[in-house]
């Protein structure tokens, strides 16, 4: 390449009188052109493949990889708006940082579809949407639309005119979890309370015999637990402590016991009852059966269902 300089005395610096170029340089076009050289459809199909392929197949993604592909398909003016965040819009990177911490607990992707449709004369929306399934049980439908259209790749008249996504849009998410019977829930709990009777006088005294029933109640005195108990003349007990005190005597009273019947009295209340066949051994194949009653009112506090009212019955045949 030659290049001629000249002095301009009143300007005080050289001026690029000729340019002379001395290799073949056909290949580079006289002028930067008005529109992608890419057709539209090669970039969408890129963009499908990335989903696809590399975002959305399997979960623990690379926060790298979330940013690289921000790159390759956004431009530094991409806004990206969450209906999760009342419609709150960010930069491009946003996104990248949302998919991160979104998918960080995710154990797997289970369905994907893709889409295309002409939002304007000159902006195409893409519609990619995935079901994926966390590792506490939710499953979601999340969608994702790109708005693509031409633009520069920096702003003002630099740069190459290409196919970018200048918006994002970040849909609410469909919750798909399925929804279980609250009579269920209020059953299991009743059966775990239930169930959990019998092991104190077979494996007891210990302390460890008696854990999984009392994981089931209200201890805290503003909870405003009481019980009340035949052998105190089911006078009131609000300390959580002297009940442990008195259960902890009347297991040793037994020798054997198994549940004989576990029922719900009321679903609206949570009012349910377990019959418990208590035995005491005489001696010389000398065993005495009889039952005892433990009925239960529960509340729903914070995140389960804990017993605040208990009233035992006496021993009866």
């Amino acid at each position: 390449m030659k290049i001629s300089l000249n002095l301009d005395s009143n300007l005080k610096y050289y001026i690029y009188s000729t340019l002379d170029l001395k290799r073949d340089c056909a290949s580079l076009p006289n002028e930067i052109p008005e529109h992608p050289v890419e057709p539209k459809e090669a970039y969408i199909n890129r963009l499908k493949s990335n989903l696809t392929e590399i975002l959305f197949k399997n979960p623990n993604v690379p926060e790298s990889t979330y940013q690289t592909f921000i790159q390759q398909f956004m431009i530094d003016r991409t806004q990206v708006q969450f209906c999760e965040r009342n419609g709150e819009t960010g930069g491009r990177y946003t996104l990248s940082d949302f998919l991160f911490k979104r998918y960080a607990d995710l154990d797997s992707f289970t369905d994907h579809a893709f889409s295309f449709s002409q939002f304007s004369d000159y902006q195409t929306d893409v519609t990619f949407t995935v079901l994926g399934t966390w590792k506490n049980g939710i499953i979601l439908k999340d969608t994702y639309r790109f708005r693509v259209e031409e633009a520069r790749e920096r702003n003002g008249d630099q740069g190459w005119m290409d196919w970018w996504s200048t918006w994002v849009f970040v849909e609410c998410s469909v919750n798909l979890t399925p929804k279980t019977d609250p009579e269920y829930l209020k059953k299991v709990f009743m059966q775990q309370v239930c169930f959990s009777i019998p092991p104190m006088i077979q494996f007891g005294p210990s302390v460890q015999s008696r854990t999984t029933f009392l994981s089931h109640f209200m201890k805290g005195e503003e909870q405003g637990f009481h019980a009340q108990i035949c052998e105190q003349n089911y006078k009131p007990i609000y300390d959580f402590s002297q009940f442990e005190k008195w259960l902890a005597s009347w297991v040793t009273e037994y020798d054997g016991s198994k549940l004989a019947e576990a029922r719900i009295d009321s679903f609206e209340n949570f009012l349910f009852t377990c019959v418990v066949d208590v035995m005491k051994n005489y001696g010389d194949h000398d065993k005495e059966w009889k039952k005892r009653e433990f009925t239960m009112k529960a509340y729903f506090e914070v995140d389960r269902w804990l017993v605040k009212e208990a009233k035992i019955g006496c021993d009866h045949f």
